[in-house]
C-alpha cells in the first residue's frame, strides 16, 4: 500500500486545545490537522473534550495518541469543525500518527 506522508511539524500548544481537551499536551504537532501527544493510553481514555472549544480552533480536525500498553499507541480522533454523525475516518488519525512515529 502506497498511503500519502502527512508530515507534522512541532507547534505551540495554545491554551484553547488545552482547554478544549481538558489536559496540557507534552508536544503538538500540526500538518492538515493538530496531532497532540499525550504521556500515557489511560491519559488518552480519559479526555472528554469540550467540542465547542475545539471548534474554535483554525484546523478542523484534532487526534490525540498516546504510547500504548498493549499496542504500539492508543489515539482518538475529534472533529473539531466537521459537524457529521456517524464514525470518523480513522485512517487520516492513523496516517498522522504512523507518520510521527516513524521519525
Amino acid at each position: 500500500m502506497n498511503f500519502p506522508a502527512c508530515p507534522a511539524n512541532a507547534c505551540h500548544v495554545s491554551d484553547l486545545l488545552t482547554k478544549g481537551l481538558g489536559r496540557r499536551p507534552i508536544e503538538v504537532l500540526a500538518a492538515d490537522n493538530y496531532l497532540a501527544v499525550f504521556e500515557d493510553e489511560e491519559v488518552v481514555r480519559a479526555i472528554m473534550p469540550d467540542q465547542t472549544l475545539l471548534a474554535q480552533l483554525d484546523l478542523q480536525v484534532v487526534i490525540i495518541t498516546a504510547p500504548g500498553v498493549k499496542v504500539d499507541f492508543a489515539s482518538r480522533f475529534f472533529r473539531a469543525k466537521i459537524r457529521r454523525t456517524g464514525r470518523p475516518c480513522y485512517r487520516v488519525s492513523k496516517l498522522h500518527v504512523s507518520t510521527l512515529l516513524g521519525k
